[in-house]
C-alpha cells in the first residue's frame, strides 16, 4: 500500500456520501456535496509521470534508472545523494511516490527560456558545477542552477536532465545505491530519469478538470446570473455555450432578447444586477425608458459597486483633502514603521485601484508651505475601515520624519487616488518587478492584485535590492506568495551588506543578474516595472522626466534589449 507523503498545512479530505437524486429533480442540478467533491478533486495529491518537458512543474521526484528503485535527494546542508524509494506498487518505479521530504524538489520554469530550476525542501536550488558535482546550497539562481529537460524518444515516459554546460545528469552504479553526477557527455540509459509529479500540477489534467468544471452549472445558478427564470430550451443553450467557451456572449444575447420583449411590469433591477454579476464581459447593458438596450462604458461598473453599498473614501477629481486619524503604529525595523489610518466610516474602502497611489499633506508651524508626498498603501484595496502605509524614515525627509513622530489619534490629510499603471487580469504573460528600498510598495500592490484574482495567470519575477537583510520589507508576504504559487512567482534578493551566510545576491542589482532572471525581451508579452531611489532608476532604466513623462529608456534594461514600451517607471 502506497503511503502518501503529507506536508505541513495540507487539509484533511472529508469523505461525504452523495444522496440519491430525488424523483423529478433536474439531473443537471448540482448539490453542495457535488461541488465539495469537485473542489477536493481539484486538490489531487496523487503522483503521475511527467510525459513531456512542459509537464514538469510543482513538486517532483527524479526516479533513477538503477536496479534498486531510488531517486535524487538532498540533506539540509545541500549534499545531493541517491535515496531509496519505499512507496511503490509491486516494485514498479512507474508508481513511485516520495516518503521523505528530502526526495521532493519544486520545479519551476526559468522565465523566457526552456530551462527549469529545482528547489529542495530546505529552500536551496539544485546546481551542477563545472566538474559535474551536484549540490543544493544556493538560494539564488545562476546558470549553474538552471537545467533543461529533454524528452527521450527511445524511452517513453523518461526525460534527460541537461545542465547549462550541455552535460547530462547520470548515474554510476556503486553498490546498492548509485552515485549521481552531472558530467555525462551524451544521453545514455544511465542518463534517463522518470520524473514523477503531483497530478494537480500536470497541465493536461488541469485542463481536463477545468473543462469538466465549465460543463457543470445548475439551472438555478444560470437564473441567478440572468436575473429571471429560464425555460428548458434557454437553460440548455446556456449550458452548451458554457461548454463551448462563449458563455458570456450567450448571456448577453439572452438578456438583450429578453429586454426587447414587451414589458410585463416590475423592475429591471434584478436583470441589471444579474448581468453585472456575469463578470468578465468588460461592459454592461441597461434599459432606457423606451425599452432600448444601451451599452454603457466599463467604468460604469463602479456605479453597481456603489449601489451594492460599498462606498469609497477617495474619489479623485475635484474632491478635496480628507483628514484621517492615525489608529496605531507598528515598528517594522530600525527605520521603518507601518501606520494604520482610520477611514471616515468603518464600511468605507479606500477607493484606490491597481495601480494607484495616494498623496499626503502636512504643514508644520514653521513651514512656509505644505509638504506633499505620494505613498502606495500596503493594505488591500478591498479592506474596509482603514488603510496602511509602510514608511521608511529618511534623514531630513520632512514627511517621513513627521509620520515617524506622529502618535495615535493625531490626524494627517490625504488625497487621491493618483492613477499609475492601469492593470487588468492577464494584461501581460510575464512581468518583472525591479525595486529598491520602499520602492517595493507599488510592486506589492500589483502582486497582491494578481494573486488574489483566480482568473489572473500572470507570471511574476521580483528582484529586490536593499542595504541589509533587516531592510527587506514585506519579505514574509513575498515568501507566502512564493510558497503558494511556486510555478508563477519567484523572488531574488540583493544586499549591499549581506550577513556572513547570505546565499543570494551581493552588492548591487547588476546586468548579469537581470540577464539571468528576467524574461527575455523577445520571449512574448512581457513588462518590466521599476521603482526605487534615484540611483536605481539611473542604473536600471533611466529616470522619469516628470510624473506624466516616462522619459527615455537607458541603463541596463536598454543594454539588454528591452524597448520603452516594455518598461514602466513608477
Amino acid at each position: 500500500m502506497v503511503k502518501a507523503l503529507t506536508f505541513k498545512g495540507d487539509k484533511k479530505s472529508k469523505k461525504r456520501k452523495r444522496p440519491p437524486p430525488q424523483e423529478g429533480a433536474d439531473p443537471s442540478e448540482e448539490t453542495a456535496v457535488t461541488r465539495s467533491s469537485e473542489a477536493q478533486a481539484g486538490e489531487d495529491d496523487s503522483w503521475v509521470t511527467a510525459e513531456a518537458p512542459s509537464d514538469v512543474v510543482g513538486p517532483v521526484i527524479f526516479v533513477l534508472p538503477s536496479d534498486e528503485p531510488s531517486c535524487i535527494a538532498c540533506d539540509a546542508n545541500g549534499k545531493v545523494f541517491s535515496s531509496k524509494l519505499e512507496n511503490l506498487i509491486e516494485g514498479d518505479p512507474a508508481t513511485a511516490e516520495p516518503h521523505d521530504v528530502r526526495q521532493v524538489w519544486i520545479a519551476n520554469r526559468v522565465a523566457g527560456t526552456e530551462g527549469h530550476t529545482f528547489k529542495g525542501h530546505h529552500g536551496r536550488y539544485l546546481g551542477c558545477d563545472k566538474f559535474g558535482i551536484l549540490s543544493a546550497s544556493r538560494e539564488a539562481v545562476s546558470p549553474a542552477e538552471s537545467f533543461t529537460c529533454i524528452a527521450t524518444p527511445d524511452t517513453p515516459g523518461s526525460l534527460s536532465i541537461q545542465s547549462m554546460r550541455e552535460t547530462f545528469l547520470s548515474i554510476t552504479p556503486t553498490g546498492a545505491l548509485p552515485e549521481i553526477r552531472g558530467d555525462a557527455a551524451e544521453i545514455t540509459f544511465n542518463a534517463t530519469f522518470r520524473v514523477r509529479m503531483q497530478a494537480r500540477f500536470k497541465p493536461r489534467l488541469k485542463a481536463n478538470k477545468e473543462e469538466k468544471a465549465r460543463e457543470k452549472i445548475s439551472r438555478k445558478e444560470l437564473e441567478e446570473v440572468v436575473g429571471r427564470r429560464l425555460n428548458d430550451e434557454e437553460a440548455r443553450k446556456l449550458k452548451k455555450a458554457r461548454r463551448e467557451g462563449n458563455y458570456h456572449e450567450a448571456i448577453l444575447d439572452n438578456v438583450r432578447r429578453y429586454a426587447t420583449e414587451p414589458s410585463k411590469g416590475g423592475s429591471n433591477t434584478a436583470l441589471i444586477g444579474g448581468l453585472v454579476a456575469a463578470a468578465g464581459v468588460g461592459a454592461y447593458y441597461f434599459l432606457s425608458s423606451g425599452g432600448q438596450t444601451i451599452k454603457a462604458p466599463a467604468a460604469a461598473t463602479s456605479i453597481a459597486e456603489t449601489a451594492s453599498g460599498v462606498a469609497s473614501t477617495f474619489t479623485g477629481g475635484d474632491q478635496g483633502w480628507v483628514s484621517l486619524k492615525l489608529k496605531d503604529v507598528e515598528n517594522i525595523n530600525h527605520n521603518t514603521k507601518r501606520f494604520r489610518f482610520e477611514l471616515p466610516e468603518k464600511e468605507h474602502v479606500s477607493g484606490l485601484h491597481i495601480a494607484s497611489a495616494i498623496l499626503t499633506k502636512h504643514q508644520g508651524p514653521k513651514d512656509e508651505k505644505p509638504v506633499i508626498r505620494p505613498y502606495t498603501p500596503v493594505s488591500d484595496e478591498d479592506e474596509a475601515g482603514f488603510l496602511d502605509l509602510l514608511v521608511k524614515r529618511y534623514p531630513n525627509g520632512p514627511m517621513s520624519e513627521h509620520l515617524h513622530d506622529m502618535k495615535p489619534d493625531q490626524r494627517l490629510e490625504f488625497k487621491g487616488p493618483i492613477p499609475k499603471y492601469p492593470w487588468e487580469a492577464n494584461k501581460h504573460e510575464h512581468i518583472a518587478l525591479i525595486a529598491g528600498g520602499t520602492g517595493i510598495t507599488p510592486m506589492y500592490q500589483l502582486c497582491r492584485a494578481i494573486f488574489k484574482n483566480p482568473n489572473d495567470k500572470t507570471n511574476v519575477t521580483l528582484v529586490f535590492g536593499n542595504i541589509s537583510e533587516e531592510d527587506i520589507l514585506l519579505k514574509h508576504e513575498f515568501e507566502e506568495l512564493e510558497n503558494m504559487y511556486p510555478q508563477r512567482f519567484r523572488a531574488f534578493y540583493v544586499l549591499d551588506s549581506p550577513p556572513e551566510k547570505w546565499m543570494q545576491g551581493k552588492g548591487r542589482i547588476d546586468k548579469n543578474l537581470l540577464k539571468t532572471v528576467l524574461p527575455e525581451p523577445k520571449s512574448g508579452n512581457v513588462k518590466i516595472f521599476v521603482c526605487g531611489p534615484p540611483g536605481l532608476y539611473k542604473a536600471i532604466s533611466g529616470t522619469k522626466t516628470s510624473p506624466k513623462d516616462q522619459g527615455e529608456l537607458s541603463g541596463i534594461l536598454k543594454e539588454l534589449g528591452y524597448s520603452e514600451e516594455q518598461v514602466y517607471k513608477f
